[in-house]
């Protein structure tokens, strides 16, 4: 109920300001989290026409990009994203490690998400499915430990409603996070 909420207030955003990029970025989102992942972009890309120079659209879209099995763009955006906001906060190594996983590029996903000053739970799940295509598998069990210490009832299964495209690349991750223990 509270997407479709979310759906009707974010439509409406855009029809009463269509020259608002925030509001487009909105519906993006809201698009993206029902698995509309067509309207997502589009309307993502109409927010990035508006203003191409904000560094956190930037990154957010990121998240989408992987969602439709395009993590090597966005790869390439959150990099743009960090040279225009070369003081970004954490979660954006957060968003680049995620996409660098999916790009299959362990090592350096490694290195962004060590980079972190304060680590999410949401990126120790990331480093933990990393250091597992590393074959570090007993420091990605230690990384859930403490994953588990913040959120005990998270469980595997309940990330099968993330949206993604690719239903493979969410399995992919998910046996990653099993192997580690989650």
């Amino acid at each position: 109920r509270s997407l479709e909420i979310a759906l009707e207030m974010t439509q409406k955003a855009v029809a009463l300001k269509p020259g608002d990029y925030w509001s487009h970025w909105a519906l993006g989102r809201v698009y993206k989290q029902t698995g509309d992942f067509d309207r997502a972009l589009a309307e993502y890309e109409r927010a990035l026409g508006m203003n191409p120079n904000d560094s956190n659209l930037l990154t957010d879209m990121v998240e989408l990009l992987v969602q439709i099995g395009k993590a090597e763009d966005g790869v390439a955006l959150i990099k743009l994203a960090m040279r225009i906001n070369p003081h970004y906060p954490d979660w954006y190594l957060w968003n680049l490690g995620w996409a660098q996983y999916f790009a299959d590029d362990y090592e350096e996903a490694l290195v962004s998400l060590k980079r972190m000053s304060n680590p999410s739970n949401g990126a120790r799940r990331t480093l933990a499915a990393v250091l597992v295509r590393l074959g570090r598998v007993e420091e990605a069990r230690a990384v859930i430990a403490a994953f588990r210490e913040q959120a005990p009832d998270f469980t595997v299964a309940s990330m099968e409603n993330f949206a993604f495209q690719n239903r493979t690349d969410l399995e992919r991750w998910m046996e990653d996070l099993r192997t580690a223990g989650l």
